[in-house]
């Protein structure tokens, strides 16, 4: 058996929708969400449950564009560049999940785990609190969007879960897996 045939068999295995392992940008990114969304339409999902997953899977996507450190130029002059990562969309116990993975800098370790330490305790109410108290603050020096990603996905979802694990002395690799009921 051939080696497409192989993963192609794993893939309806696991029941996954999406998988993707390699360069990103903002429009692969458009892309890839549109086709997502009319998969799920095609399949009748709800429209608020297509609305919720499209959401994570931007926010997920979206963090693997701005902080990946696989970086690709795509110009001679490094202006263009793509990050590489993998993001994966399944269905599994009556959910639909939506999971990123890529390198980062191991220097983001202890950042990530205590933004995602907190938001991943709060209840729905308590999200809500606290994506209004985090939209009144100033913006982070290094962080590339507005501080709200991991707050949006776990108010979206009705679990979410990480793991940071390290690679080496410079590197380790995140992973975030949320997940959205079928039943809305």
């Amino acid at each position: 058996m051939d080696l497409l045939s192989i993963m192609r068999e794993s893939l309806e295995c696991k029941n996954l929708i999406f998988v993707l392992r390699g360069p990103m940008n903002h429009d692969i990114l458009e892309v890839i969400a549109d086709n997502v969304k009319a998969k799920m339409d095609s399949e009748h999902v709800s429209y608020n449950v297509i609305m919720k997953v499209f959401s994570v899977f931007i926010e997920l996507a979206r963090n693997v564009i701005n902080y990946s450190s696989d970086v690709i130029d795509v110009d001679p002059l490094g202006i263009s560049q793509m990050r590489t990562g993998m993001l994966v969309i399944g269905i599994e116990d009556g959910q639909i999940y939506i999971a990123s993975g890529n390198r980062i800098d191991r220097s983001l370790k202890e950042r990530l785990t205590q933004k995602l330490s907190v938001v991943t305790k709060l209840d729905k109410e308590e999200l809500k609190a606290h994506y209004k108290a985090q939209r009144q603050k100033e913006r982070e020096r290094e962080s590339k969007g507005g501080g709200l990603g991991f707050i949006e996905i776990a108010r979206k979802a009705s679990s979410m879960e990480y793991e940071i694990r390290e690679m080496d002395e410079n590197y380790a690799f995140f992973y975030i897996k949320a997940a959205v009921d079928l039943a809305g």
